[in-house]
């Protein structure tokens, strides 16, 4: 029998080269002198298995390869001007092999196979979307990154935030559905929106003099037990909207007065305004008995 005829409307997996990258060049770029080159290439949904003669296209600027076959992001790195570049939805189980790309401000890696990243050599990065992956840390990943301003790493295997607290310029970060024990948090002037929700906290002793100007912080679906943990949030006079939900001490008496004799400036907590009996003085705390033995 011969080989299988490929379905009707099937697309055919194919390298990157310049017959096949054509149809997806466009944004001509002026080089002087009446030469011409492309600036951005869209390759997304196009079977590609790798990115065999992308070299040969140094003048590209955006590219976009997601929803792919790619396993090798490397290619990418012979770009020298490039500065987005989007791998979303690929078989890619590594980054390290970026080697520095000055240029770059946007870098998204979402839904991928990536368990590790090494430092970025990447300055100049704004954007970084690791989504999706089975990242297990970025303490190291971030150290050459110090202009970053959004972070999104939802849906990897963190245990902790370490490697954010060093970012001075970060305004977002978006830590949804990992597995984090451990925030570290800087002094981090700028970031506004923080997300936590769905991991295993147990405590909210970082924030005191850290992250103190965040407008928006969801920690639901954590293991916060205590309402003596609440009063670490003090320092977070900015805050606006606050998610508890499916954590423990949302079920302790008093709950929503308690954080609104620490945060009265919020304008909603759990998706709801504070009701008139939520600004009444909360109950005293009630000590907890020790672990047994």
């Amino acid at each position: 029998m011969g080989d299988e005829e490929p379905e009707e409307g099937e697309i055919q997996p194919i390298s990157l080269t310049t017959e096949t990258a054509g149809p997806g060049l466009s944004l001509l770029k002026d080089m002087g002198h009446l030469s011409f080159n492309y600036a951005k290439l869209d390759m997304v949904g196009k079977a590609l298995l790798d990115l065999q003669e992308l070299h040969k296209y140094t003048s590209l600027q955006f590219v976009d390869f997601s929803d792919n076959q790619i396993t090798d992001a490397s290619p990418i790195s012979k770009l020298p001007g490039l500065l987005s570049a989007k791998l979303d939805k690929n078989k890619i189980e590594s980054i390290d092999n970026l080697s520095s790309m000055e240029q770059l401000q946007l870098l998204s890696v979402k839904e991928n196979q990536i368990s590790e990243v090494a430092p970025l050599q990447t300055p100049t990065l704004l954007y970084l979307n690791v989504d999706g992956n089975q990242i297990t840390s970025l303490s190291a990943t971030l150290s050459a990154t110090q202009k970053l301003k959004v972070l999104e790493a939802r849906q990897n295997k963190l245990s902790s935030t370490a490697g954010v607290d060093t970012l001075q310029d970060l305004e977002e970060a978006y830590f949804s559905n990992n597995e984090i024990t451990e925030l570290c948090l800087g002094a981090m002037p700028q970031l506004r929106e923080l997300a936590l929700n769905n991991n295993q906290l147990t405590t909210l002793g970082a924030f005191p003099g850290n992250a103190s100007s965040v407008e928006n912080l969801d920690l639901s679906f954590n293991q916060i037990a205590s309402a003596k943990e609440l009063a670490h949030l003090a320092g977070l006079s900015r805050l606006r909207t606050l998610t508890f939900a499916e954590n423990p001490v949302t079920g302790v008496d008093g709950y929503r007065k308690h954080i609104h004799a620490i945060l009265p400036q919020l304008e909603t907590l759990d998706g709801e305004p504070f009701a008139e009996e939520d600004r009444e003085p909360p109950p005293p705390i009630e000590e907890e008995e020790p672990p047994a033995e």
